[in-house]
């Protein structure tokens, strides 16, 4: 189980980390932008420093999401210039995700997506071509490229679960994955047992979410019956836990939580 700092923020990074450690969650998903500004950027002292300090608290760094809140100049179909830099931008998280020994970088950033004015099938032909480039840098850095799918209330592509999917099909890259979300599956009232058995060998990485991003487990939605499902189709990867940013008492909440109902 991991969890995602945006539940705490960028002040005390390692007081998190120590609150995290002792309530049993002993790794951690990363927004980079709210360990850098610029995450690209920044130095080999500060990415060692980083290194050390996961490391001196035994913690796994599972990867990479909320890849590009920092940078709302980059669009994949707004036109060519943005595009390119977008595409570049993503190659260069990829290399810093490895760096750190992450495994996957997740791409939701609903607003970097956007149509842009442009018809959804010119955007598909397109980002056939964008999400296999950043896959092909992503292998050589020996981590995976995840899609996230939205809802609608979201996003206005890749809304779902089988859009992600056939898009990757179709792509059929061995580092390009599919990111489900809890959040997504509950607003789109997504059967989850029918989405592993039709993209099984495609799904990397998984978050617990509420709509809304608040306190796991405060709402109606059935996180039981997403259990069951992941123990019955035997997934064995991460799941992890992603929050708006909260106090202690939340987060140590939703990982108990998260603790009883997906990790029994």
């Amino acid at each position: 189980m991991s969890i995602s700092n945006i539940a705490w923020g960028n002040k005390n990074f390692e007081d998190f980390l120590k609150l995290i450690k002792s309530n049993g969650c002993d790794s951690i998903e990363l927004a980079p932008s709210l360990i850098w500004n610029e995450p690209i950027n920044s130095d080999k002292k500060s990415r060692q420093f980083l290194k050390n300090l996961l490391k001196n608290h035994d913690i796994k760094m599972v990867g990479f999401h909320s890849l590009l809140f920092n940078r709302p100049d980059l669009k994949f179909f707004k036109d060519k210039e943005s595009r390119l830099k977008t595409i570049e931008y993503l190659k260069k998280l990829s290399e810093l995700c490895h760096e750190l020994g992450g495994s996957q970088i997740v791409l939701g950033s609903p607003a970097n997506r956007a149509l842009s004015g442009r018809s959804y099938e010119s955007c598909v032909q397109q980002i056939l071509e964008d999400f296999n480039l950043i896959a092909d840098k992503c292998k050589k850095n020996e981590i995976y490229f995840c899609i996230e799918p939205l809802s609608k209330s979201m996003s206005d592509f890749i809304t779902s679960s089988s859009e992600a999917g056939e898009i990757i099909k179709q792509i059929n890259h061995e580092n390009l994955k599919l990111h489900l979300d809890t959040k997504t599956i509950f607003e789109n009232k997504e059967d989850l047992e029918s989405i592993f058995d039709k993209y099984h060998d495609q799904i990397q990485h998984f978050h617990i979410s509420e709509l809304g991003l608040i306190e796991i487990g405060k709402s109606k939605n059935n996180h039981t019956s997403i259990a069951e499902c992941l123990r019955k189709k035997n997934y064995k990867k991460f799941v992890s836990i992603e929050m708006k940013k909260t106090d202690m008492a939340t987060i140590v909440s939703s990982i108990n939580f998260v603790k009883n109902h997906y990790l029994q």
